[in-house]
């Protein structure tokens, strides 16, 4: 990726992310993470980073949502940190 990120590109990399991590199946035509109901709560930029904050569905079964922060680099597009939030 070349030049600055913005704010779409970052939640584009990090759901596209996820749905990588959880696997790139579908659930009859919905990708999982779409059906794991994939929400952005918020997206900030902090001394050169973004930091996305999202949160989506423990599996297809389950109530409990999980919470994540991710730290992307502005320049690359890079994420640099995973964090899960605890409850």
């Amino acid at each position: 990726m070349s030049g600055r990120i913005g704010t779409e590109d970052a939640t584009a990399i990090v759901k596209n992310y996820f749905n990588v991590v959880k696997g790139e199946l579908k659930v009859g035509r919905i990708p999982l993470i779409d059906a794991l109901d994939f929400n952005i709560i918020s997206v900030e930029t902090v001394d050169g980073l973004c930091v996305v904050k999202c949160e989506f569905r423990e599996n297809v079964f389950s109530d409990k949502n999980l919470k994540y922060t991710i730290k992307l680099s502005m320049e690359k597009g890079e994420i640099t940190e995973v964090k899960r939030d605890d409850e």
